[in-house]
């Protein structure tokens, strides 16, 4: 008898070892899989650039090409240097007293296209940063409710004299900057326009421009419905 109750009594320890032993393994498992927040970045200009340069995954040779299969549309443009110093996207930084979440900066990306067809060399005026794609970041610590601002500027035209302007400009906590960074982001149109008036100007609910992680502008519509797509060979 007690031979039996001591066979039964080392079973059950050796399947409560064995429980014991799947439970934690399991548990060790488990917290290694799963994902541990990274430790975010002070904010500082370099950082800033760090987070945007993905949504510019552009080089001097880009062409910007674009069509509208509805409308048989189609709008063509190169990468433009507009500093000629054969950086592109351009990257601008100013700072007043430092580079530090105490002290006032700025920081951005741009760029700029060109289209032969739209812009003329014997037209000076296309030639000013009226076609772009840009990001803005800045520091203003004295405004402690929400000190960072982020600025994207989209500016495409769709021939000589019709065009539009995408302006999204928002305000957050330090801490709140990089939630809005997400993969896709989509940018309503702020502003239409038509120097000859054979455009309707009226904003639609829905008009935007997506721009991808990694991809960089993908398309825009300006109805909700019908997009410009961009074509890669």
């Amino acid at each position: 008898m007690k031979t039996k109750l001591f066979l039964f009594a080392t079973l059950v320890t050796k399947k409560t070892g064995i429980f014991l032993c799947g439970f934690i393994g399991a548990l060790v498992l488990l917290i290694s899989c799963r994902p541990i927040d990274p430790k975010q970045k002070e904010a500082t200009p370099e950082t800033s650039i760090d987070a945007l340069m993905p949504y510019f995954p552009y080089s001097m040779d880009e062409e910007f090409i674009f069509f509208n299969e509805n409308l048989n549309h189609r709008i063509k443009a190169k990468a433009h240097d507009s500093n000629k110093d054969g950086i592109y996207p351009d990257t601008f930084v100013q700072s007043e007293n430092g580079k530090d979440s105490n002290s006032e900066w700025s920081c951005s990306v741009r760029a700029f296209m060109f289209n032969s067809k739209i812009n003329p060399d014997s037209l000076a005026w296309t030639h000013y940063g009226v076609e772009e794609i840009s990001a803005y970041i800045a520091n203003h610590p004295s405004e402690e409710a929400s000190p960072m601002e982020m600025i994207w500027k989209v500016a495409l035209r769709l021939d000589l004299k019709n065009g539009f302007v995408v302006y999204w400009d928002v305000h957050c906590k330090r801490d709140e900057l990089s939630s809005l960074l997400t993969d896709t982001i989509t940018l309503p149109v702020y502003s239409i326009f038509s120097y000859d008036q054979t455009m309707d100007t009226t904003v639609i609910d829905g008009s935007c421009v997506h721009i991808v992680k990694n991809e960089g502008i993908v398309d825009f519509t300006l109805d909700g419905q019908t997009f410009w797509r961009r074509l890669k060979d």
